[in-house]
């Protein structure tokens, strides 16, 4: 067995093995055997210094019954956690690793106390690795942290992607700093997801631990799939990369978590900055559900997991890692409550709105930008009502799955409202231009409402057109 390289282990199997007990180890090699198709996997293996035999003894009994199991070309990642375990050890195994792998002696209580998926055969184990819940892909090297593996976990892990504004970036950053929780309480990812010039973070300049991650760009949701292997919170909080969070909101995020019996996602208010609302466009998205779910949403109302919303959003880390993280058809727009989704029907997450956690988007809404998400967030429905096997989805409750006649029929509306299309692009955008360069402040947003909905509404439409011909083209295909 080699020498692990931890840095490049996606995911790690927990087991404690009988070490003196050669049929157990041999369960184990058993067990393990999956493992061995898949790059980033290892094993993490408990050698309690009391209860279990001395580490060399150990060693050498595993790598008897691996080399009776293994031909010695095969090699298998394994690394020993060495030291007496009280709760919080267990505690921390179960944030480091994927799942247990269950060997039937281990010792009362640990099984429970790691909080961990558990393995029960190879079946259960080869099906975990396929599972969405391990999605085996190559964790991106870190370029930078000032995390100190040997201080204790936060209690929140706050992911950012970086796509396109380092500057904006920044400023979160110091809002961050700004932040009236204790800075030893949370931690900073910040994934660079393929920046045309790659991110430079000076990490001295932050109190709380700060580490930078270089991704190529695969989109939003699987930026932050690559941050979760690193992440040690116990709590997730998402913020776009143009948000300014207010002083208390990480403490109102956790407050909320830590009141919850329950698996909860906390929506927190998400509006644009008032410097930047500046014509009647912005103003309507700042007042309607039309682009951002949180103006519809009401304090004390208990929402279903497709309300979640990653621009200011806290939720359980467990709940995210036990469905596999985001997914990979719908990395983008979408992908934040296509997770809600999954995990409201794995574990019943519910989603609840805090209009007091205050954060604002920090930097101007162009009207390009608006239609470029709702085309996305057609397209994203559309993959996810195929992907869930759920017409609703698209055609509202008790419904059935979209007949030819109504793609054909959506297609034909698609063409048909091209030059309506053009004539309002045209009419709303000399709106904008004209309010902004009168400097007046919004002066038309009743008149600009309508306009906004009907155009959100076609490119919606036209996203939920294009994926559909996409499926049905890859369908033919095969």
């Amino acid at each position: 067995m080699p020498e692990v390289d931890s840095e490049n282990l996606v995911v790690r199997l927990l087991a404690w093995p009988r070490w003196d007990d050669p049929a157990n180890l041999e369960l184990l090699m058993e067990m393990s055997a999956p493992i061995l198709d898949y790059e980033g996997v290892g094993l993490l293996l408990v050698l309690d210094p009391i209860r279990d035999p001395p580490e060399d003894v150990a060693v050498g009994a595993l790598q008897a019954a691996f080399d009776r199991r293994y031909p010695s070309q095969v090699s298998l990642d394994v690394s020993i956690e060495s030291r007496a375990l009280d709760h919080d050890g267990r505690a921390r195994l179960g944030r480091i690793t994927g799942a247990l792998v269950l060997l039937g002696k281990e010792p009362p209580g640990f099984n429970e106390s790691t909080q961990l998926p558990m393995l029960a055969n190879v079946f259960g184990v080869r099906k975990g690795l396929n599972a969405a819940a391990f999605k085996l892909r190559q964790s991106p090297p870190v370029s930078a942290s000032s995390q100190n593996p040997d201080a204790p976990a936060p209690d929140i892990s706050v992911v950012l992607v970086v796509q396109h504004d380092l500057p904006r970036v920044l400023q979160l950053l110091d809002a961050l700093e700004a932040q009236d929780l204790a800075a030893d309480r949370f931690e900073v990812l910040v994934v660079d997801d393929g920046c045309e010039e790659p991110v430079a973070l000076d990490l001295t300049s932050y109190s709380y631990a700060l580490t930078l991650i270089r991704q190529d760009g695969v989109g939003m949701g699987l930026a932050i799939n690559a941050a979760l292997p690193r992440t040690r919170g116990t709590t997730l909080v998402l913020y776009d990369e143009h948000s300014l969070p207010a002083p208390d909101s990480l403490r109102r995020h956790l407050d909320a978590q830590l009141r919850s019996a329950n698996p909860v996602g906390v929506v927190g208010n998400f509006g644009i900055r008032s410097d930047f609302v500046r014509d009647s466009f912005a103003a309507t998205l700042n007042a309607q559900a039309i682009m951002y779910p949180q103006p519809g949403m009401r304090a004390g109302e208990v929402y279903q997991g497709r309300a979640l919303c990653a621009e200011n959003l806290s939720i359980p880390m467990e709940s995210v890692r036990s469905v596999g993280g985001f997914e990979e058809f719908c990395s983008d727009v979408g992908a934040d409550w296509e997770l809600g989704m999954r995990v409201d029907r794995a574990c019943g997450l519910k989603v609840i709105f805090d209009p007091q956690n205050r954060c604002e988007r920090n930097s101007e809404l162009d009207l390009d930008l608006f239609l470029q998400r709702q085309y996305a967030n057609g397209r994203s429905t559309a993959y996810t009502s195929v992907k869930h096997r759920d017409p609703s989805i698209i055609m509202g409750p008790d419904a059935d799955v979209p007949s030819d006649d109504f793609w054909e029929a959506l297609e034909r509306q698609v063409e048909r409202t091209q030059a309506e299309w053009n004539r309002l692009v045209e009419r709303l955008g000399s709106t904008i231009a004209a309010e902004r360069e009168a400097g007046q402040g919004p002066q038309r947003p009743m008149d600009c409402e309508p306009l906004i909905r009907r155009l959100g509404y076609l490119a919606f439409s036209k996203g939920l057109v294009e994926a559909h011909r996409a499926m049905t083209q890859s369908t033919d295909e095969e």
